[in-house]
């Protein structure tokens, strides 16, 4: 008797699987809203809505969602030093009227604040040939040095104090009434709206300063390319201190002395070889 034989096995036959179809409809203003403020008001239809942290409102749509569309209310941006503002150019003019020498009925100041670390940034040095230079870091914690200086452009004056402290309100007083050089004309103070120059102190011994001679001039926020101070601070802390790393506060003083009366001098020299006029 012969073996039986099995049957081939047979495949499931395939069906076509059922495809869905949709066409695009055009959107109305209420179709961002979601099914359930199309079916109708939903569970938290009555609870308060609060602003989202991005936008300034937020309006409710109906059913008590809101729709996908919101104002949006962003912060103005703060002026940048190349931008102009009225109060900006206000100041230019004012400044190019003061600074003109033909007029001789006022003398004209600059006034700020430098802080110096026992860390300064390096520039260019010397070294061996295929090696690196190293300056080692010291913490600057506690071991700052802060210099009130003023700087009177038309006769070449330079004056600085260093303190081996931070600055205090009555400072600026103190300053202006000891240091400032004297005339025989009006002198005019320009200084930015830092707290130590607009604090109450200040402001109380602004009569006493103008029945001195000295007048206060605000610069505008955000304006310190209008105070000539600021490159005199770059050329002094850059070029006039040839060490880098000071390890006591005695040291880092005596080197921000050495630097401002460095370049003091040298405005007196570029003073003094100025051609005059002949008798």
């Amino acid at each position: 008797m012969g073996s039986p034989t099995r049957a081939p096995r047979r495949s499931p036959p395939t069906l076509p699987v059922p495809t869905r179809t949709t066409t695009a409809e055009p959107r109305s203003p209420g179709s961002c809203l979601n099914a359930s403020a199309r079916s109708g008001p939903g569970p938290f239809a009555n609870r308060p809505r609060h602003s989202d942290r991005t936008s300034g409102s937020v309006r409710a749509g109906p059913g008590g969602t809101s729709p996908c569309s919101t104002r949006v209310t962003t912060a103005p941006p703060k002026p940048s030093a190349t931008s102009t503002t009225p109060r900006r150019s206000r100041a230019q003019a004012v400044l190019a009227n003061l600074k003109n020498p033909a007029t001789g009925r006022l003398r004209l100041f600059y006034l700020d604040e430098r802080g110096s670390g026992p860390s300064l940034p390096t520039g260019c040095s010397w070294c061996l040939p295929r090696q690196r230079k190293r300056v080692k870091y010291e913490y600057p914690q506690g071991r700052r040095v802060n210099a009130l200086a003023t700087y009177g452009p038309s006769v070449r004056c330079l004056d600085a104090v260093p303190f081996e402290r931070t600055l205090a309100s009555d400072d600026l007083p103190c300053h202006l009434r000891d240091r400032l050089p004297p005339a025989g004309v009006p002198r005019v103070v320009t200084l930015d709206n830092a707290g130590i120059h607009t604090n109450n102190l200040v402001k109380a011994a602004r009569p006493g300063l103008t029945k001195l001679g000295i007048y206060l001039y605000d610069l505008p926020p955000y304006s310190p390319e209008l105070n000539r101070i600021e490159p005199v601070f770059k050329q002094v802390k850059h070029h006039e201190m040839p060490t880098r790393r000071f390890t006591t506060r005695t040291d880092l003083r005596k080197a921000v002395e050495d630097g401002f009366e460095a370049y003091r001098q040298r405005l007196q020299a570029k003073c003094d070889n100025e051609l005059r006029l002949a008798a």
